[in-house]
């Protein structure tokens, strides 16, 4: 089971016993971002301009959110 997956049972498994616990009602959402700059991208933290080739792993902003 890949990490998304086992947030999205975490965050179903406890809005179920708050809910059943809570006389309100509670909703819970997730967003999966894809946050990749686009290529050629200027890297930074080099003597001279360097610029991106490629991508091996893109970054994912992750966020859950229970109101």
């Amino acid at each position: 089971m890949n990490n998304c997956m086992s947030y999205l049972v975490l965050v179903a498994t406890i809005t179920m016993l708050v809910r059943s616990v809570a006389s309100e009602e509670m909703q819970a959402g997730m967003a999966v971002v894809d946050i990749t700059p686009p290529v050629p991208y200027r890297m930074s933290g080099y003597f001279s301009e360097r610029l991106s080739t490629g991508i091996k792993d893109p970054p994912l902003a992750k966020s859950a959110l229970l109101y």
